[in-house]
């Protein structure tokens, strides 16, 4: 008939076989034949076989029979014969590893068969050893089953060898057999090699948990498996060193699956809190490196340092067509935030990377983390220490920005000047800024123009001022300050340098030169009309940019005025140590003559 199917199933056929084999060989149209379960006998299969020597069939299913050495010998010679059959299903038989051999003879040099399936049969070390040999010449099995065959450690170790050179077999089950951790550490050798198997089964075997640190350390370097199949006692798996292991090999299946992601086509690929370290990230850069579909990246939380960093922008800078990075919440510091401001540079493709440092453990919303190229460089350079002048004028910076940016800017001794202008700066972000400035020396000029701070935003920062600070300017116009803000800072700006003299001498001095009709202070009383002037005399606060000649006789009146007091008081100023030089900016210098701070003063001022 036409019938492409034929399945006998369970009937226990016996001598009917033959008169089945006759059939067979006179249909030219079937391509699956199922006879499992059906005592077939050597005898009964080899007529089945010889009859099939030229058909078209596809799959041939003789799992649950009686078949041994001789039958399994005249399916080898099918196999040679065949240049259709796909699949060939002898789960349960008595192929002992005579037959083994024959079958191996003719997948030798057979170019159809996919799968091959002997779970269930007595193999054993030999017959493995003999299909091991012939898989180094076959080219086109995918699938061998070889489950429960009394197979030891000897017939691991041959097919351990065989997959350091087969390039065509994509799983191997040797679940239920004999091997150890000998037998494992060779098949865990092998994978260190073998590019294309994707499972490996090894269930209840004997291997123990020494065997997951061999597994653990050659999935490093494999790129292909997706599942190992491993039976290991409980009590072995509860020690700290198996559970590192485990971790490893979880690792490195999460790696294997991104390979797998990048190579088939994905534009986006997420990792976020997979541990995947420095050796994932190096793993990723050469799979990156030449994708040309790849376009974000999500590392977040992934245990990534300076180094893995370094090597993932170097492969997006030169050959990827990555257009977003996000590398929050790892242990990225100055070189590898510096390696990715050279790849928003040179890169045609990148668009954007957030790379956090140590410090940004705690943060919470993936979304919030995300930098503006230009704050990136700006990163950079501050923790680099390559500049003095860093501007982020009209970047939106948001609170996790901020964050970033004051945790840089605290203890640096680099940047001088920072514009911040236009950056829809609030109060959180303002009082951030001012906690940062409490540990630095550096600065020496900050502009916050255009922005959202109130009174209550400049709070630490005016704190900061009045206690200590190096800053010499400071721009805080298109706020809407208040008048009294405004004053406390000006005041701010002047005190560091006052306190270099005794205190109530140098108060009495400023009063009586701010009384003078000629005096800087005349400037802030209120005319006749009541109204303020608007001129302030520190420099650029609230839009009023003061020079030297608006308050000409400052410098001159206090001169003139505190004279006496500085001959007077000289001695009592307070001795001044390295670290107290330091937090005003100031040289040594600057204390050998009494009148030096009040000139100095007049600089801090803007005068």
């Amino acid at each position: 008939s036409g019938a492409t199917t034929l399945s006998v199933r369970g009937q226990n056929l016996g001598e009917k076989a033959k008169g089945l084999a006759v059939s067979l060989q006179q249909s030219s149209t079937l391509k699956i034949l199922q006879l499992d379960g059906n005592a077939l006998s050597d005898e009964a299969v080899s007529h089945i076989a010889e009859a099939l020597k030229n058909s078209f069939l596809l799959a041939l299913d003789l799992d649950d029979n009686k078949i041994g050495n001789d039958g399994a010998c005249k399916l080898g010679e099918l196999l040679e014969a065949s240049q259709t059959l796909r699949s060939l299903e002898l789960h349960c038989n008595s192929i002992g590893f005579i037959g083994a051999t024959g079958i191996a003879s003719g997948l030798r040099v057979n170019t159809s068969l996919k799968t091959l399936a002997l779970k269930g049969n007595v193999i054993g070390d030999e017959g493995a050893s003999a299909l091991s040999w012939a898989l180094q010449q076959n080219v086109t099995l995918r699938e061998i089953f070889l489950g429960r065959n009394q197979i030891g450690d000897k017939g691991a170790s041959h097919l351990g060898e065989m997959l350091h050179v087969n390039k065509a077999l994509r799983e191997l089950h040797l679940e239920q057999n004999n091997i150890t951790d000998e037998g494992a550490a060779s098949l865990a050798s092998a994978l260190e090699h073998n590019a294309v198997l994707e499972e490996l089964w090894l269930l209840d075997n004997s291997i123990s948990g020494l065997s997951l640190d061999r597994f653990g350390t050659c999935l490093e370097k494999n790129n292909c498996l997706k599942k190992l199949g491993l039976t290991v006692k409980e009590t072995e798996l509860k020690s700290s060193g198996s559970q590192a292991c485990l971790d490893s090999m979880r690792r490195s299946h999460t790696l294997r699956r991104a390979m797998s992601d990048i190579s088939s086509g994905k534009t986006e690929l997420n990792l976020a809190g997979r541990c995947i370290g420095d050796s994932g990230a190096f793993r990723l850069a050469a799979a990156i490196k030449g994708n040309a579909t790849l376009r974000e990246i999500t590392l977040d939380d992934c245990d990534i340092s300076d180094e893995g960093a370094l090597r993932l922008a170097e492969a997006i800078e030169e050959d990827s067509v990555v257009s977003k990075v996000y590398l929050g919440k790892n242990s990225i510091g100055p070189a590898g935030v510096e390696g990715f401001r050279r790849a928003l540079e040179r890169s045609s493709t990148l668009e954007m990377v957030d790379v956090c440092g140590p410090g940004d453990q705690n943060s919470s919303s993936s979304s919030s983390r995300r930098l503006h190229p230009e704050l990136l460089a700006a990163l950079a350079d501050i923790q680099t220490g390559r500049c003095s002048e860093v501007s982020l004028q009209g970047v939106p910076l948001g609170g996790d920005s901020v964050e970033r940016l004051a945790r840089a800017l605290d203890g640096n001794a680099s940047v001088s000047s920072l514009c911040l202008d236009d950056c829809q700066l609030g109060n959180p972000e303002a009082l951030r800024l001012g906690r940062a400035m409490q540990g630095n020396r550096a600065l020496l000029s900050l502009s916050l123009r255009n922005n959202s701070i109130s009174d209550d935003g400049m709070q630490t920062l005016l704190s900061t001022l009045e206690r200590k600070s190096a800053l010499r300017e400071i721009k805080l116009e298109g706020n809407g300050l208040s008048d009294d803000l405004l004053d406390r800072v000006e005041a701010a700006m002047l005190r560091p340098q006052m306190n270099l003299l005794d205190s109530n001498a140098l108060d009495h001095a400023l009063d009586a030169a701010t009384s003078s009709p000629r005096g800087w202070g005349a400037s802030r009383h209120r005319d006749d009309g009541g109204e303020q002037q608007a001129a302030h005399n520190v420099k650029a606060i609230d839009g009023v940019d003061a020079s030297a000649h608006d308050a000409p006789a400052f410098d001159d009146v206090l001169n003139d005025e505190v004279d006496e007091v500085l001959n007077l008081h000289a001695s009592a100023a307070p001795k001044l140590g390295t670290r107290d030089q330091e937090d005003m900016g100031m040289s040594e210098t600057d204390f050998k003559m009494p009148r030096a701070p009040i000139a100095r003063a007049s600089i801090y001022t803007g005068i």
